[in-house]
């Protein structure tokens, strides 16, 4: 049997700029597709973006916009495949491309009290910020704690995204930096985070009014989480990407493969740290060029060109056209994460790298090696380039300042 889906897409448009300065969107999504009920899987993502809709309303209804649109995306299909968002995210590849700045996704947003967080590993510093404005339902009134405190009181970390939802064609295959959160049941002392009425019968209202989120607490505070974070993207003059963050991150994740190569200088797995602190090098140079320079007195074009530099970085880490994909699976070009080929939906850092490393094939390992570190190394030149511009910028300002001062009487 064929059946039409059809995916629904709203948006809260951007203020109008004076300059005429191309709007940046930000990006919600989550499947409306259930295999039963689906009470948690995804309905309570769909309640949670639909209050995150409502809330940003009632501001748009008293005169606020956002600086860049924000788009709501009811994806269907998600179940067979992904085929909703795959397909939207195809079809709007160009404009993804040149515009998108990220990609927020939440699937089932409560099925527990554990917070979970996978994103592009340039956002970890916002979406830790953003943990610890919102407070935590299960926290003494007395000595009030927030989502971070609770994350970091667990062990938490913010992981890598691998497959198993929507996030995956924006990532993986767009380049677009991506988040996805959910509130799970605890992992602490289990490797089990799945709740046990998963696609099934028993995901009903029923069993998620009485054991998964009773009282509806926590699908207020994934609304709260999404709805700030979406704000955090939308608002700032400067995207809150860092890249000196993400480079520190994957760099320890290039050490641990280091002891499971038998001879790492060969593959060339010396050379992608050293990439990598080239990276991070150039990162932190960005960051301090920003944190010095004065917005107030820099074009708006200007900005706006710094923040197409943050947002496209991600897009840097894909193989070039021409180049294939990743090994055995084209369709996926992110070099940097990916979903495990035996791990369902887990990811993996450096898929390429790590397929080699399980198959034992070295010469595998060396080309993707390779390949991760010419991206790398685009990547660096990327942002170096911006980093150079803010310098010259802020050198014609003082020139200027030094201009008027010797005019004055």
């Amino acid at each position: 049997e064929e059946r039409t889906i059809h995916n629904v897409v709203a948006r809260i448009a951007a203020a109008p700029t004076a300059t005429g300065v191309e709007d940046r969107p930000i990006l919600l999504g989550n499947h409306r597709d259930a295999w039963v009920y689906g009470a948690a899987d995804p309905n309570s993502g769909t309640a949670t973006m639909m209050e995150v809709a409502a809330s940003l309303g009632k501001l748009v209804k008293a005169g606020w916009r956002p600086k860049r649109s924000i788009y709501f995306l009811s994806w269907s299909g998600e179940e067979y495949n992904l085929i909703g968002s795959t397909a939207w995210a195809e079809h709007n590849s160009k404009t993804l491309l040149e515009k998108t700045v990220v990609y927020i996704n939440c699937d089932t947003a409560v099925s527990g009290r554990t917070l979970s967080v996978s994103s592009t590993l340039s956002l970890v510093p916002v979406i830790e910020g953003v943990m610890g404005d919102v407070p935590d339902p299960a926290s003494n009134p007395d000595t009030p704690t927030t989502l971070l405190d609770s994350f970091k009181a667990s062990g938490g970390e913010v992981g890598i995204l691998g497959s198993g939802s929507d996030y995956a064609s924006f990532l993986h295959h767009v380049g677009i930096a991506a988040v996805n959160f959910e509130f799970e049941i605890s992992s602490k002392h289990s490797r089990v985070t799945t709740y046990g009425t998963y696609h099934s019968v028993y995901d009903s209202f029923d069993w998620m009014e009485q054991f998964g989120d009773p009282g509806f607490l926590y699908t207020t505070v994934a609304a709260q989480f999404w709805g700030l974070l979406a704000l955090r993207m939308s608002e700032p003059d400067i995207l809150p990407f860092d890249l000196a963050v993400q480079a520190k991150l994957l760099s320890d994740q290039v050490s641990d493969f280091e002891a499971l190569v038998p001879d790492s200088e060969k593959v060339g797995l010396g050379d992608l740290l050293d990439a990598l602190k080239g990276f991070k090098s150039a990162a932190e140079e960005l960051n301090r060029d920003v944190a010095a320079a004065d917005l107030a007195k820099i074009s708006t074009e200007d900005v706006e060109q710094l923040n197409d530099k943050l947002s496209l970085c991600e897009r840097q880490f894909l193989r070039p056209e021409g180049e294939g994909g990743l090994p055995s699976r084209p369709w996926f070009k992110h070099v940097l994460q990916a979903p495990g080929l035996y791990l369902g939906y887990g990811a993996v850092a450096f898929p390429g790298i790590a397929q080699g490393i399980d198959e034992n094939d070295w010469d595998m390992v060396q080309r993707e090696v390779s390949a991760s570190r010419k991206c790398i190394r685009l990547a660096t030149s990327f942002i170096s380039s911006t980093a150079q511009k803010l310098k010259e910028i802020e050198k014609k300002l003082v020139l200027r300042r030094r201009q008027r001062g010797s005019e004055r009487p």
